[in-house]
């Protein structure tokens, strides 16, 4: 139902395959471009059915991230780091 929160044990999710990761995973992780420059953190993620979206914050500034493939270069979740590409038209 539109609307509704659904909770769930961690225990009870399914297992992940490789190079996956729930969203519950992601959020508060930082953020940061391939040279070093930190966006902020992950706040909530968009689903848009063709890709997920990051919604990452600092302060009032905020970034919507594509989750593809040329652009997220890395995710390091024990880290609490994912660094992205700065493609063009990102950060404009």
């Amino acid at each position: 139902m539109h609307g509704s929160t659904l909770a769930v044990a961690i225990a009870d999710l399914p297992p992940k395959a490789p190079g996956e990761f729930y969203h519950y995973e992601a959020i508060g992780c930082a953020v940061a471009t391939t040279d070093g420059r930190r966006l902020g953190v992950i706040e909530e993620i968009i689903s848009t059915g063709a890709n997920d979206v990051w919604v990452v914050r600092e302060g009032a500034a905020e970034v919507l991230v594509p989750v593809i493939e040329n652009v997220v270069k890395s995710i390091d979740l024990s880290g609490r780091l994912m660094v992205i590409e700065a493609v063009p038209g990102l950060l404009d």
